[in-house]
């Protein structure tokens, strides 16, 4: 049984990263044909617009800005209650690497790490290395004043979005936040104490959301990490 059920070894990816890198083949055998495995890397979601930049392989995301230089990572993660292990690629460089970890805190840990390792072994192999400071990626934005107030549908419920005293705030299952705007277009999010006074609250401190409008509907777009 895949998805949560496929236990494996840093040992056994690596040795399924290189008959990626491979085309396919492992030892004297070709077990898939090289155009079969590059099937996998291509986007299987062009066509989906709520998906906005997450591009889909087969098995595979894939990102085209995380690392600069590096061409598409390809990356996949793997997590249970107390473990977490994340796969990530450079294809076009023929660079990977493997991190897991036996802790129920480590998911963002194993992303970085594995994130910041590849691009040390890029500025190894090639050079190349990566700016100091990522460029945001923007969505395509309406401004504050443009955004439509009222119900938005999510995965957690419903958000009503609505301006009070020149700002604008968020209501979720009892709870009120306020959507602060910042100067790349995106909103953070901080907590309403009371339902009056904007506070920071470290779990929503990675958390930003943006509206844009897709297929003529106006969608709120939310940004973790």
């Amino acid at each position: 049984l895949p998805s949560g059920g496929l236990v494996s070894s840093v040992e056994d990816l690596s040795s399924f990263v290189k008959f990626v890198f491979a085309k396919g083949r492992t030892g004297n055998q070709q077990l898939l044909r090289p155009d079969t495995l590059a099937e996998m890397f291509r986007p299987q979601n062009d066509r989906v617009p709520l998906d906005i930049n997450l591009r889909m392989g087969l098995g595979w995301m894939l990102e085209s800005s995380e690392i600069k230089g590096g061409g598409v990572v390809a990356s996949h993660c793997g997590s249970l209650l107390n473990f977490h292990s994340v796969i990530k690629i450079l294809p076009e460089h023929k660079l990977g690497v493997v991190v897991a970890a036996n802790s129920a805190g480590a998911q963002g840990a194993v992303n970085k790490i594995a994130a910041e390792t590849l691009k040390l072994l890029l500025e190894a192999k090639t050079g190349i290395v990566q700016p100091d400071k990522p460029e945001p990626v923007a969505p395509v934005l309406v401004t504050a004043e443009a955004i439509n107030t009222g119900y938005f549908d999510t995965v957690v419920g419903l958000i009503k979005v609505g301006s009070q005293f020149g700002n604008l705030n968020a209501e979720l299952i009892g709870h009120s936040f306020r959507l602060a705007p910042q100067s790349d277009g995106w909103f953070g999010v901080k907590y309403n104490l009371l339902g009056l006074f904007p506070v920071s609250f470290s779990p929503l401190d990675d958390i930003r959301l943006a509206m844009t409008r897709i297929a003529g509907r106006d969608v709120l777009v939310g940004s973790m990490g």
